[in-house]
């Protein structure tokens, strides 16, 4: 998302620079110069909120990528007098607000990019205290020779940083009149907070060009705005708001101090703090760890680790969260054949991956695997096969066994003595094949990598090869160079050692030949912290994330900095090798006895409690009595977390925004009565005194503000639009109900309070949304009970139902109107014709059948009498049309000229099925030839005046194709057909023609 006006211009400029320097090629590329600051290689631990910061020589953009994912675009253009020198300006500091708590417990990876070149890449871990943001945790500790041998500074949790500053006992006055706005906010330093060391000032505005810094009343500091913060969506419609100031607070006298806030000249914030520092701006070369206890709750223990680039110290480990199996760090020593290490943090063994590596200590083949146990000297060790699958296992006990015929699940194992004997039989034990292809992958890719490798992995990548870039402690005796392929390693080797040293075991007791070592291994500590953990978290696969820390290693494993140096013995086993490093590991591990929290008991509840009752327009004071013991205290408005101060006195200016209600206070309830008041609004207060021990019960004032809002028109918007509308007037969203209209649907239709009344801030609005017009469903073929179903669901109501003869069960929907798919209005009425069910419908009438003949030698001859005969028709199903006429026979005479003399009708019934539609049919019958009991053959030459014309006798002659339509009380059908013959007088044309005339008689249900 794009950012501010001044940030853009200064990118544009920027840019031009940029475009006008690649016009001189590699020269250009050259004079760039840039450097990452926090995090670096040397304090790889982070926690809590921070800030990713450093430096960039002209440059358009700097971006930063955590673990492989999207690039984040950070500020960038603070001002950075130090990089003047180097860059020949000063203001190319850039900064990226973030709470590692989000980003997750482990070992990370982070890349920072200029203008899509990347100039640095670093690792570092992250330690939690079990969540992300944790909320109203109490904790002061007063250390122990730091940061010189007798000092004894105060440390205490500052909830803002999610970690531990340093902290002096001060009175934090309040400010008079402090600006507030609903679309800017100062999150750090807070209105009476304590700062230390190097920290971020931070905050949100909504929209502004620029937005600044003064301290103590001094010059305006320009921050970097426009980082993206998604929390602000809501409030301000975008996400692009965040500002940030790297500060050095040692850089500042211990005491009280002031800053303002000023975004595009207009002030929004002004708050008192307290600094603390150590006596120098910037302490280099310490190292301490202190062990916390009852932190972050009682019982638990936390450590904390100086962090040089932060001055103050972090998170390093916890007992809050789920222990861990092993502390893993990498080894870069070339001359320690190991390349990673997992040393259990509570027992004396160990296990390590060992490599050949590089003159720079980089692993570039695996070898084999080790476990030993430091406190028995027991060792064990696993020779690999070039494609990285165990070979053979060797033990100091003298035990020898070689692996083969590896299956999906088991191994064949065969034992030797030291003189490469064999020892019993070869037996076939279970194997986890998983975790060995798992590591065999790893192997592989590591191999594959060291062949193709040109980039070195940690530190910097210089943009250009000027002086003045700060590398990241390449020589650093605590480099921190464990990427997710070593971690992986290590995690798949210790397990594939675990199923090893376990299937020796089996193999040994069914050998007869059980050693103390396989035992000892398999059920070791650290084994079996890896094969359970393993178990517990995931199935075994044979396919692993190479490129991504395998998630069962990141709750597994603690990480460690790298073991720079520890050389062994070219004569030394491998197990050996393990033993120096471990020393080393233990040795950064010690923090000696936990300290105890400053207070011993929790203070009684504040005092003389009151708060302003409309002294103020946009805010309410709140003051209360000291309570000795007390360190801080705790605000809470209508039950829900303000913030804490040291001072005895808080101003909520707040009142025009809501409260996250996860803050709530605890010992109030979940719901508190604000009551309206002439004019404004009333709120209830709550004080709570605190310590390292712990909070008081709360002390309670009633306070109230006289001010009112206009509810703005939100007809029309959708539900998210009409919250940002209300959340930008200083209003909340109250219930939100739906009902049927036409306007689209989820748009507002009704709001209460109306547009243009007057309330007091913060109060609900509650909006009625469209469920929008409604579709017409397809009823037809349905009963009339489900298709009113229906209809009713669809918010629609049944109107005229018809009744129409048809063959579909009684009750079926023939048609609907308005159809399917017709959008109508909420509310619409759908007319239906159901069927009637199936009935017969019997007809009575006449059949008239004619014929005329014209012989081959004379003139048409055309009988001048029809005869009649009754018929019948039954219409089945109103579907399937049956005829039942007589079937006939007509006996003709005819004179010498082919004149029709006498016609006679006679004969039985016949049947001719049709299928009716929109009361029209049709239907066809064959006329036959032939004398009554005797078969006239048409082809034979016969007498014209015996000729014989019989239905059904003879063969067919032809076909006759009747066409008739359905009223709503006859039928009526006609067809004709012409046909030749053949007589003694020559070839003769028959014609042939029927009409029917019927009438309904009856009607009934069809059986």
């Amino acid at each position: 998302m794009e950012l501010t006006v001044v940030t853009k211009t200064l990118r544009l400029v920027r840019l031009a620079v940029g475009l006008a320097l690649l016009s001189f090629g590699s020269v250009a590329l050259a004079q760039t110069q840039a450097s990452l600051e926090s995090p670096t290689a040397d304090s790889f631990q982070q926690s809590g909120v921070s800030l990713i910061r450093g430096w960039v020589c002209q440059a358009s953009k700097v971006e930063i990528s955590i673990d492989g994912g999207p690039l984040q675009t950070a500020a960038y253009g603070t001002e950075r007098l130090d990089t003047q020198a180097v860059c020949g300006d000063s203001n190319n500091g850039f900064g990226l607000t973030i709470n590692w708590g989000n980003v997750g417990e482990g070992a990370h990876n982070l890349r920072a990019v200029a203008d899509g070149v990347e100039f640095a890449n670093v690792n570092f871990v992250i330690t939690t205290l079990g969540g992300s943001f944790l909320e109203k945790l109490i904790g002061e500790y007063t250390l122990k020779d730091f940061p010189t041998p007798g000092s004894s500074p105060t440390v205490a949790w500052s909830e803002p940083h999610q970690n531990f500053l340093f902290t002096k006992k001060l009175t934090v006055p309040a400010v008079s009149d402090a600006p507030s706005s609903p679309r800017a906010f100062l999150e750090s330093p807070t209105q009476g907070s304590s700062e230390s060391g190097v920290s971020l000032i931070r905050g949100w505005v909504c929209e502004a060009s620029k937005v600044e810094i003064s301290i103590d009343g001094g010059a305006r500091l320009a921050t970097a705005y426009g980082t993206t913060r998604t929390d602000t969506q809501a409030t301000c419609g975008d996400a692009n708001n965040g500002f940030g100031l790297t500060t050095n607070w040692n850089r500042l006298n211990d005491g009280v101090h002031n800053l303002r806030a000023f975004a595009d000249d207009v002030e929004f914030a002004n708050v008192n703090f307290a600094v603390a520092t150590l006596g120098s701006e910037f302490l280099t070369g310490l190292s301490s760890k202190q062990t916390l206890a009852e932190f972050p709750s009682a019982g638990k223990t936390t450590t904390v680790s100086w962090s040089e680039a932060h001055q103050n110290f972090v998170v390093a480990r916890t007992t809050a969260t789920e222990p861990k199996i092993g502390i893993l760090s990498s080894i870069t020593d070339s001359l320690n054949r190991f390349a990673t290490t997992a040393v259990g943090p509570e027992s004396p063994d160990m296990v390590g991956v060992a490599a050949t590596k590089d003159s720079a200590g980089a692993a570039t083949k695996v070898n084999s695997l080790a476990w030993t146990d430091a406190t028995d000297k027991l060792q064990a060790d696993v020779a690999l096969t070039t494609d990285g699958l165990p070979a053979a296992y060797k033990d100091s006990a003298g035990v020898e066994a070689r692996f083969s015929n590896l299956t999906a699940t088991t191994t064949t194992v065969s034992f030797f003595d030291h003189t490469g004997a064999p020892q019993g039989e070869p037996v076939t034990v279970p194997i986890n094949v998983g975790f060995l292809q798992s590591l065999q992958t790893v192997a592989n890719r590591i191999a594959s990598n060291a062949q193709s490798a040109a980039v070195v992995d940690d530190g910097h990548k210089q943009l250009g090869s000027a002086a003045g870039v700060q590398t990241q402690a390449a020589n650093s005796t605590l480099r921190f160079t464990p990427k997710a392929l070593l971690i992986n390693l290590q995690w798949y080797g210790g397990l594939t050692t675990g199923e090893v040293l376990c299937a020796v075991q089996a193999a040994s007791a069914k050998a007869g030949i059980l050693s103390q070592i396989a035992t000892k291994g398999c059920q070791s500590p650290v084994i079996s912290g890896f094969l359970t953990r393993a178990s517990a978290t995931r199935q075994a696969q044979a396919d692993t994330f190479t490129d991504l820390v395998d998630p069962a290693a990141q709750q597994a494993l603690r990480f460690g900095a790298d073991v720079a140096e520890s050389a062994c013995a070219t004569t030394a086993t491998s197990a050996d090798c393990l033993v120096p490093v471990a020393m080393i590991i233990w040795e950064r591990e010690k923090t000696g006895t936990p300290i105890t929290p400053s207070a011993t008991q929790i203070p009684a509840p504040p005092g003389g409690m009151s708060a302003s009752d409309g002294e103020f327009t946009d805010r309410v004071r709140i003051t209360w009595i000291a309570s000795p013991g007390a360190t801080s205290y705790q605000v809470y408005r209508d039950g829900l977390f303000l913030g804490s101060t040291t001072a005895t006195s808080f101003e909520d200016n707040t009142i025009n925004r809501a409260i996250a209600p996860a803050a709530r206070l605890s010992v109030m309830s979940e719901c508190c009565t604000d009551s309206s008041t002439s004019g404004g609004v009333s709120y209830t207060y709550s004080v709570v005194a605190c310590n390292s021990i712990g909070c008081s019960s709360a002390s309670v004032a009633t306070g109230s503000v006289k001010v009112t809002v206009a509810v703005p028109s939100v007809i029309g918007q959708t539900e998210s639009e009409a919250t940002s509308t209300l959340t930008a007037a200083r209003l909340t969203l109250g219930t939100v109900t739906t009902q049927p209209s036409t306007a689209p649907a989820g748009t507002v239709i009704s709001q209460a309070p109306a547009a243009g009344s007057a309330i007091v801030p913060g109060a609900a609005v509650n909006l009625i949304l469209s469920t929008g017009p409604t579709t017409v469903p397809d009823v037809v073929g349905q009963l009339q009970s489900a298709a009113t179903s229906a209809i009713t669901a669809a918010k629609l109501t049944v109107g005229t139902v018809t009744v129409q003869d048809n063959t579909s069960p009684a009750g079926t929907v023939l048609s609907q109107l308005p159809p399917s798919g017709t959008v109508v209005a909420p509310g619409t009425t759908i007319s239906l014709v159901v069927s009637s069910g199936p009935i017969a419908i019997v007809y009575v009438g006449s059949s008239e059948i004619c014929y005329t003949v014209t012989a081959g030698f004379g003139a048409n001859g055309v009988c001048s009498q029809c005869a009649s005969s009754a018929a019948s028709a039954t219409l089945r199903n109103l579907g399937a049309l049956t005829i039942d006429s007589p079937r006939f026979t007509v006996q003709a005479s005819f004179d010498a000229q082919g004149n029709c003399t006498v016609g006679n009708l006679t004969g039985g019934t016949g049947t001719n099925p049709t299928t009716v539609s929109n009361r029209s049919f049709s239907y066809a019958y064959e006329v036959r030839v032939g004398g009554i009991g005797a078969m006239v053959d048409m082809a034979e030459p016969v007498s014209l005046d015996r000729l014989d014309i019989s239905g059904g006798v003879g063969p067919a002659q032809a076909t006759v194709n009747m066409t008739g339509t359905l009223g709503d009380s006859d039928m009526t059908a006609s067809g004709s057909v012409s046909f030749p013959g053949q007589t003694d007088f020559g070839p003769v044309t028959i014609g042939y023609k029927e009409d029917i005339k019927l009438q309904i008689s009856s009607r009934a249900a069809a059986q």
